[in-house]
């Protein structure tokens, strides 16, 4: 009910004149390209895999198209959905198309899960273009947007277009965050690269030692996070190695391995150090009206299981 309000509501507001064009039609940039088309805008895509573009546009009713140079003469807002690797060069073709053409885009973003390789990038694109770095805090399987944040990351020397970029996203009813590259990096190389390596690691090992384990056998705890793995699990490969291949997520994965190795040979010295219960307070601290989770968490996990 929610999300038809929603839905609803923005496309009573939206701009119908606004095209959005959508370059990379993997799993985001499709949700994307359904985002925008059932609030009313205007659609067309476009894949180096020529599949994912027909697939798409047959599914959802968008246009095709077939180049990226096609992409600039018919949007007003260009969305960059590419691989973490791929990103920067399409954003080098993109300025050189866009200085060397008429054109009526006035707006670029990507939705990257990683930055400070990214933004510097942008200055290839020409100063009339609103322009920043974007990380939607959700996945495909999303609906309701308001629940959903997403961190603005402003290009350097451009700061000015990332209050633009957030203003457009907040009309779609996002939540939105600024933030610097680095301090996101920083954030994203724990929460990401961190969790998916514990969660991957822990997953190998349970299935070495029960490969046919029931999950009536585990214990509360390890339910938790057996939703959260099975997510992870299902995860692009390719886009898994490129985590794991930041710098930033390098350094967390040798700070585990260090913190590890400490609680092998020391753990009463290393739960010391931790302070587990003064962290544990300064998190329910950054959460306002959040209840005790463990109650909540448990509730929905069973009913996952159910």
């Amino acid at each position: 009910c929610r999300e038809l309000q929603e839905t609803a509501t923005l496309k009573e507001h939206s701009a119908r004149e606004e095209v959005i064009g959508i370059v990379g039609v993997g799993k985001m940039g499709y949700w994307f390209a359904e985002f925008f088309r059932e609030r009313g805008f205007s659609v067309c895509a476009y894949d180096v895999k020529r599949d994912r573009t027909l697939s798409a546009s047959q599914r959802l009713g968008i246009e095709a198209c077939s180049s990226l140079e096609e992409i600039v003469a018919k949007s007003s807002i260009v969305l960059l959905s590419t691989p973490m690797r791929e990103t920067p060069k399409v954003l080098r073709n993109l300025g050189g198309i866009l200085e060397g053409s008429e054109h009526s885009v006035e707006m670029v973003f990507d939705i990257a899960s990683f930055k400070e390789s990214i933004v510097g990038h942008y200055h290839h694109l020409p100063a009339g273009v609103k322009v920043a770095s974007t990380h939607p805090l959700f996945g495909p399987r999303a609906r309701r947007v308001s629940k959903h944040s997403v961190i603005v990351v402003p290009v350097p020397e451009r700061e000015g277009d990332a209050t633009a970029v957030a203003g457009f996203l907040e009309r779609l009813g996002f939540k939105t965050l600024i933030m610097d590259a680095k301090r996101h990096d920083t954030l994203m190389s724990v929460t990401i690269g961190g969790s998916y390596a514990i969660s991957m690691l822990l997953a190998k090992l349970l299935a070495e030692a029960s490969p046919d384990f029931k999950h009536e056998a585990l214990n509360a705890t390890f339910k938790y996070y057996l939703v959260y793995i099975l997510s992870i699990l299902g995860e692009n490969e390719k886009f898994l190695t490129e985590v794991f291949e930041e710098d930033g997520v390098r350094r967390v994965l040798t700070a585990i391995a260090r913190e590890i190795t400490n609680m092998h040979l020391m753990p009463h010295a290393t739960l010391e150090k931790i302070r587990l219960k003064e962290i544990r307070r300064r998190m329910l601290e950054s959460f306002e009206n959040l209840p005790e989770p463990a109650s909540i968490i448990y509730a929905i996990v069973e009913s996952v299981f159910e």
